[in-house]
Protein backbone atom coordinates (compact mmCIF):
# COMPACT_ATOMS: atom_id res chain seq x y z
CA UNK A 1 0.00 0.00 0.00
CA UNK A 2 1.31 3.36 -0.89
CA UNK A 3 2.46 5.66 1.88
CA UNK A 4 -0.06 8.35 0.86
CA UNK A 5 -2.99 5.89 1.21
CA UNK A 6 -1.85 4.79 4.66
CA UNK A 7 -1.81 8.42 5.84
CA UNK A 8 -5.30 9.02 4.46
CA UNK A 9 -6.70 5.91 6.20
CA UNK A 10 -5.13 7.01 9.51
CA UNK A 11 -6.79 10.41 9.17
CA UNK A 12 -10.17 8.78 8.47
CA UNK A 13 -9.87 6.47 11.48
CA UNK A 14 -8.87 9.36 13.74
CA UNK A 15 -11.89 11.34 12.54
CA UNK A 16 -14.24 8.46 13.26
CA UNK A 17 -12.76 7.99 16.77
CA UNK A 18 -13.11 11.75 17.48
CA UNK A 19 -16.76 11.84 16.39
CA UNK A 20 -17.62 8.75 18.47
CA UNK A 21 -15.86 10.18 21.54
CA UNK A 22 -17.67 13.50 21.23
CA UNK A 23 -21.02 11.70 20.96
CA UNK A 24 -20.33 9.64 24.10
CA UNK A 25 -19.27 12.72 26.08
CA UNK A 26 -22.29 14.79 25.00
CA UNK A 27 -24.63 11.93 26.00
CA UNK A 28 -22.95 11.20 29.31
CA UNK A 29 -22.77 14.73 30.72
CA UNK A 30 -26.57 15.19 31.18
CA UNK A 31 -26.82 11.71 32.72
CA UNK A 32 -24.01 12.44 35.13
CA UNK A 33 -25.55 15.80 36.00
CA UNK A 34 -28.93 14.26 36.67
CA UNK A 35 -27.38 11.71 38.98
CA UNK A 36 -24.71 13.81 40.68
CA UNK A 37 -25.68 17.37 39.84
CA UNK A 38 -27.10 17.92 43.35
CA UNK A 39 -23.51 17.87 44.57
CA UNK A 40 -22.89 20.96 42.50
CA UNK A 41 -26.01 22.75 43.79
CA UNK A 42 -25.13 22.09 47.43
CA UNK A 43 -21.94 24.09 47.15
CA UNK A 44 -23.19 26.62 44.65
CA UNK A 45 -23.86 29.90 46.44
CA UNK A 46 -24.43 31.88 43.27
CA UNK A 47 -27.68 33.90 43.42
CA UNK A 48 -28.74 32.42 40.10
CA UNK A 49 -28.98 28.89 41.60
CA UNK A 50 -32.35 27.29 41.01
CA UNK A 51 -34.25 26.62 44.25
CA UNK A 52 -37.60 24.95 44.81
CA UNK A 53 -39.90 27.53 46.46
CA UNK A 54 -43.11 26.52 48.23
CA UNK A 55 -45.44 29.41 47.39
CA UNK A 56 -48.35 29.85 49.88
CA UNK A 57 -51.89 30.47 48.70
CA UNK A 58 -52.43 34.16 48.04
CA UNK A 59 -55.74 35.92 48.65
CA UNK A 60 -56.74 39.53 48.16
CA UNK A 61 -56.40 39.96 51.92
CA UNK A 62 -52.79 38.73 51.79
CA UNK A 63 -51.05 35.44 52.39
CA UNK A 64 -53.43 32.81 53.71
CA UNK A 65 -52.18 31.54 57.06
CA UNK A 66 -51.73 27.81 57.35
CA UNK A 67 -53.60 25.61 59.84
CA UNK A 68 -56.40 28.13 60.28
CA UNK A 69 -59.77 26.98 61.54
CA UNK A 70 -62.49 29.63 60.97
CA UNK A 71 -65.01 27.72 63.09
CA UNK A 72 -62.64 27.52 66.05
CA UNK A 73 -61.77 31.21 65.69
CA UNK A 74 -65.43 32.31 65.74
CA UNK A 75 -66.29 30.15 68.74
CA UNK A 76 -63.23 31.20 70.75
CA UNK A 77 -63.90 34.85 69.90
CA UNK A 78 -67.42 34.73 71.31
CA UNK A 79 -66.25 33.09 74.55
CA UNK A 80 -64.84 36.49 75.59
CA UNK A 81 -68.12 38.28 74.84
CA UNK A 82 -70.62 39.30 77.46
CA UNK A 83 -73.29 36.65 77.79
CA UNK A 84 -76.69 35.89 79.19
CA UNK A 85 -77.77 32.30 79.93
CA UNK A 86 -81.37 31.91 78.81
CA UNK A 87 -81.88 28.51 80.43
CA UNK A 88 -81.70 27.90 84.16
CA UNK A 89 -82.18 24.18 83.48
CA UNK A 90 -82.40 22.00 80.34
CA UNK A 91 -85.65 21.97 78.37
CA UNK A 92 -86.71 18.38 77.81
CA UNK A 93 -88.54 17.61 74.59
CA UNK A 94 -91.99 16.46 75.81
CA UNK A 95 -93.65 13.25 74.67
CA UNK A 96 -96.57 15.34 73.39
CA UNK A 97 -94.28 17.11 70.90
CA UNK A 98 -96.71 16.36 68.05
CA UNK A 99 -99.67 17.90 69.91
CA UNK A 100 -99.69 21.64 68.99
CA UNK A 101 -101.90 22.89 71.86
CA UNK A 102 -100.04 21.01 74.60
CA UNK A 103 -96.68 21.98 73.11
CA UNK A 104 -97.66 25.66 72.96
CA UNK A 105 -98.64 25.67 76.64
CA UNK A 106 -95.40 23.93 77.54
CA UNK A 107 -93.27 26.49 75.66
CA UNK A 108 -95.15 29.45 77.16
CA UNK A 109 -94.22 28.19 80.59
CA UNK A 110 -90.59 27.34 79.77
CA UNK A 111 -89.60 30.54 77.97
CA UNK A 112 -87.74 33.40 79.65
CA UNK A 113 -88.09 37.19 79.61
CA UNK A 114 -85.11 39.38 78.76
CA UNK A 115 -84.58 43.12 78.89
CA UNK A 116 -82.07 44.88 76.62
CA UNK A 117 -80.48 48.19 77.59
CA UNK A 118 -78.13 50.17 75.38
CA UNK A 119 -77.04 49.30 71.85
CA UNK A 120 -75.66 45.93 70.86
CA UNK A 121 -72.99 45.78 68.16
CA UNK A 122 -72.62 42.03 67.59
CA UNK A 123 -74.66 39.20 69.07
CA UNK A 124 -74.55 35.43 68.64
CA UNK A 125 -76.93 32.67 69.67
CA UNK A 126 -75.10 29.65 71.11
CA UNK A 127 -76.99 26.39 71.66
CA UNK A 128 -76.05 22.99 72.97
CA UNK A 129 -78.29 19.95 72.74
CA UNK A 130 -78.00 16.23 72.76
CA UNK A 131 -77.05 14.79 69.38
CA UNK A 132 -79.19 16.06 66.52
CA UNK A 133 -79.60 14.42 63.13
CA UNK A 134 -79.67 17.57 61.01
CA UNK A 135 -81.49 15.74 58.22
CA UNK A 136 -84.56 14.97 60.37
CA UNK A 137 -84.25 16.97 63.63
CA UNK A 138 -83.75 20.61 64.53
CA UNK A 139 -83.84 23.22 67.28
CA UNK A 140 -86.97 25.36 67.32
CA UNK A 141 -86.37 28.96 68.40
CA UNK A 142 -88.68 31.89 69.04
CA UNK A 143 -88.51 35.50 70.24
CA UNK A 144 -91.81 37.27 70.80
CA UNK A 145 -93.67 40.25 72.26
CA UNK A 146 -96.21 42.18 70.23
CA UNK A 147 -94.77 40.55 67.12
CA UNK A 148 -92.63 37.46 66.81
CA UNK A 149 -90.08 35.52 64.83
CA UNK A 150 -90.02 31.78 65.20
CA UNK A 151 -89.09 28.65 63.32
CA UNK A 152 -86.69 25.75 62.97
CA UNK A 153 -83.03 26.78 62.95
CA UNK A 154 -81.25 25.59 59.81
CA UNK A 155 -78.45 23.46 61.24
CA UNK A 156 -76.30 23.61 58.10
CA UNK A 157 -76.12 27.41 58.50
CA UNK A 158 -74.46 27.14 61.91
CA UNK A 159 -71.07 28.86 62.19
CA UNK A 160 -69.75 25.74 63.90
CA UNK A 161 -70.55 22.23 62.77
CA UNK A 162 -69.53 18.62 62.91
CA UNK A 163 -70.38 17.68 66.49
CA UNK A 164 -74.13 17.41 65.97
CA UNK A 165 -74.96 19.11 69.25
CA UNK A 166 -73.24 22.55 69.29
CA UNK A 167 -74.60 25.40 67.18
CA UNK A 168 -73.67 29.07 66.80
CA UNK A 169 -75.58 31.69 64.82
CA UNK A 170 -75.04 35.36 64.08
CA UNK A 171 -78.21 37.08 65.30
CA UNK A 172 -77.99 39.54 62.41
CA UNK A 173 -78.48 36.59 60.05
CA UNK A 174 -80.56 34.02 61.91
CA UNK A 175 -81.79 31.30 59.48
CA UNK A 176 -85.31 30.16 60.40
CA UNK A 177 -87.42 27.74 58.41
CA UNK A 178 -90.55 25.61 58.50
CA UNK A 179 -91.09 21.90 58.04
CA UNK A 180 -90.79 19.59 56.19
CA UNK A 181 -87.10 18.88 55.60
CA UNK A 182 -84.86 19.96 53.95
CA UNK A 183 -85.08 23.23 55.87
CA UNK A 184 -82.70 25.04 53.50
CA UNK A 185 -85.42 25.20 50.85
CA UNK A 186 -87.68 27.46 52.95
CA UNK A 187 -85.29 29.43 55.11
CA UNK A 188 -85.73 33.11 55.94
CA UNK A 189 -82.90 35.27 57.26
CA UNK A 190 -83.99 37.27 60.31
CA UNK A 191 -82.03 40.22 61.74
CA UNK A 192 -82.75 39.69 65.44
CA UNK A 193 -80.05 42.17 66.50
CA UNK A 194 -81.66 45.15 64.77
CA UNK A 195 -85.31 44.07 64.75
CA UNK A 196 -85.41 43.11 68.43
CA UNK A 197 -82.32 43.75 70.55
CA UNK A 198 -81.71 47.32 69.37
CA UNK A 199 -85.30 48.27 68.59
CA UNK A 200 -87.17 50.84 70.65
CA UNK A 201 -90.95 50.46 70.41
CA UNK A 202 -93.03 53.53 71.19
CA UNK A 203 -95.70 51.80 73.27
CA UNK A 204 -93.15 49.88 75.37
CA UNK A 205 -91.30 51.36 78.33
CA UNK A 206 -88.43 48.93 77.86
CA UNK A 207 -87.08 46.51 75.30
CA UNK A 208 -88.48 43.32 76.74
CA UNK A 209 -88.91 40.05 74.86
CA UNK A 210 -89.74 36.42 75.56
CA UNK A 211 -87.30 33.85 74.24
CA UNK A 212 -87.53 30.07 74.13
CA UNK A 213 -86.80 26.93 72.21
CA UNK A 214 -86.62 23.16 72.29
CA UNK A 215 -85.26 20.21 70.33
CA UNK A 216 -87.83 19.34 67.69
CA UNK A 217 -87.71 15.56 67.45
CA UNK A 218 -89.77 12.47 68.10
CA UNK A 219 -86.65 10.49 69.06
CA UNK A 220 -86.90 10.79 72.84
CA UNK A 221 -85.39 11.52 75.25
CA UNK A 222 -83.71 14.69 74.04
CA UNK A 223 -83.19 18.15 75.47
CA UNK A 224 -81.91 21.65 74.84
CA UNK A 225 -79.20 22.04 77.49
CA UNK A 226 -77.68 25.47 76.80
CA UNK A 227 -79.06 28.58 75.13
CA UNK A 228 -76.98 31.74 75.39
CA UNK A 229 -76.77 35.13 73.78
CA UNK A 230 -73.13 36.23 73.49
CA UNK A 231 -72.76 39.90 72.65
CA UNK A 232 -70.60 43.03 72.56
CA UNK A 233 -71.79 46.62 72.85
CA UNK A 234 -71.35 49.40 70.36
CA UNK A 235 -68.33 51.58 71.14
CA UNK A 236 -70.62 54.57 71.73
CA UNK A 237 -72.90 52.82 74.22
CA UNK A 238 -72.85 50.63 77.30
CA UNK A 239 -75.29 47.76 76.98
CA UNK A 240 -76.64 44.75 78.81
CA UNK A 241 -79.02 41.86 78.15
CA UNK A 242 -80.44 40.40 81.34
CA UNK A 243 -83.15 38.06 82.51
CA UNK A 244 -86.15 39.64 84.15
CA UNK A 245 -89.51 38.73 85.61
CA UNK A 246 -92.19 37.73 83.13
Amino acid sequence: MKKENIVQWKQVLMGVVFIASASIVSTSIPLLYNRFGWLVNVNNTDSSSKLVVDVPVITKEGILKTNTNPEKNVLSETIDYKRVDLLTSPIETPNFVTNPSKLRNYLEQSNVAVVIEGDVDRAFLYLKAKHIDINSESIYFFIVDGYSRQGHLVSSESLISGSGNDFLYDLKQLPLSSLPFPLENKKQIINVTDDFLNRDISYKQERKYYIGGFVSTTQLPNSLDVMQIRYVCKSTSACTIRLTEK
